[in-house]
């Protein structure tokens, strides 16, 4: 069972298209899962399912060509990266606001699952875990007034029990198939309003002090959704009140599990392929 195979070779394609790759054929892809995945090569994966261990899948496209320059390659390696990972990996983190150096630019590939999106953040998370930040909490390039992503996740805010998040309308966050998952397909099972907009960090500051948000947590597909702590501001802090069983960060967490392992199929007659 893969989780949303074909969406997420839609998005795949998608990344294709926009780093100028050649497209890569669904009969191919779904090729390589399938020899993956099956007989032999399964057995060699050393994936403890009941252990509570899941396979985390990465398609990866590179260059191949034997050529030195500002120009496009002509020959490419696909190949399926695996590594088992902890279906289910709770934990404390604590974020650090950035408003000097950005992620992303409008216009930039931002959109594209690329590994210069994470190149550009790398110092910035280095920097911030020595100071004893998880993540770092990403603002927009021109203003820094606003969020974006988390690095590698998505971010959320439940504000008054509603979902809010930044939206996408400026090109310059990944619609993770997670995200899109927990908007789109958890939100509504669990009766959860969904709002995209643009998220300003003084509003959020404000908020948090006001008790209006009681939540905060990163989505992506190795973390599936982690519950924030804490955020820091040019040296503020803003602790998030206590987390427990009925949390919603928790609910969409065992949510999104279910459907993981087969346990629902909540979303199919909304016509969201698994």
């Amino acid at each position: 069972r893969v989780f949303r195979a074909l969406t997420h070779f839609d998005r795949f394609s998608q990344s294709l298209d926009r780093m100028a790759l050649p497209a890569l054929s669904q009969e191919l892809f779904f090729k390589s899962l399938e020899m993956l995945l099956s007989g032999d090569a399964k057995k060699s994966l050393n994936v403890d399912f009941k252990g509570g261990q899941c396979l985390y899948l990465r398609p990866i496209i590179c260059n191949a060509t034997n050529k030195l320059g500002p120009v496009m390659s002509e020959e490419f390696h696909f190949a399926l990266f695996t590594a088992p990972l902890l279906i289910n990996p709770y934990g404390e983190v604590k974020l650090m606001i950035e408003t000097e150096k950005s992620r992303a630019a409008k216009g930039g590939v931002a959109t594209a699952k690329t590994a210069g999106n994470y190149a550009a953040g790398a110092k910035v998370v280095i920097d911030a875990q020595k100071k004893g930040y998880k993540h770092v909490a990403f603002t927009d390039a021109s203003s820094h007034l606003y969020f974006e992503e988390c690095g590698s996740t998505n971010l959320y805010f439940i504000w008054n029990g509603k979902i809010v998040t930044p939206s996408l309308d400026e090109g310059t966050i990944l619609n993770g198939v997670t995200r899109r998952t927990i908007l789109e397909v958890v939100a509504p099972d669990l009766g959860l309003q969904v709002e995209e907009r643009k998220v300003f960090v003084q509003e959020v500051r404000h908020a948090i002090l006001d008790k209006d948000i009681t939540e905060v947590f990163v989505s992506g597909t190795a973390c599936t959704n982690t519950p924030v702590v804490g955020i820091s501001y040019k040296g503020l802090e803003y602790d998030l009140p206590p987390y427990h069983n009925d949390s919603i960060t928790f609910q969409i967490h065992r949510a999104m599990n279910a459907i993981y392992v087969g346990e629902t199929h909540i979303g199919l007659t909304a016509g969201h392929v698994y």
